[in-house]
């Protein structure tokens, strides 16, 4: 009885400590995952922010190039009108 409890005993001693052990490495798996969807969020945030400063640059660049245009045909307005 005495060797049947002991055997008992280690085997529930090596369960848990298997349980344990795997546990643990899932965890750590699961937190590696954890921080490598944080980068790559952090990177997608970077990579949208830089896309946005694109966009506005290039709005800020059109209506540049609008506020161009308006000059030039304004002015070419006025030469058509002072050759009629």
């Amino acid at each position: 009885m005495l060797v049947e409890l002991t055997t008992c005993a280690c085997e529930v001693n090596d369960l848990y400590w298997w349980s344990c052990r795997h546990l643990l490495v899932e965890l750590t798996t699961c937190a590696n995952g954890v921080n490598d969807l944080c980068l790559e969020l952090m990177t997608c945030a970077s990579e949208v922010n830089d896309l946005c400063l694109e966009l506005t640059t290039c709005a800020s660049e059109i209506n540049d190039l609008c506020l161009e245009l308006t000059t030039y045909t304004s002015g070419v307005n006025g030469l058509c009108s002072r050759n009629r």
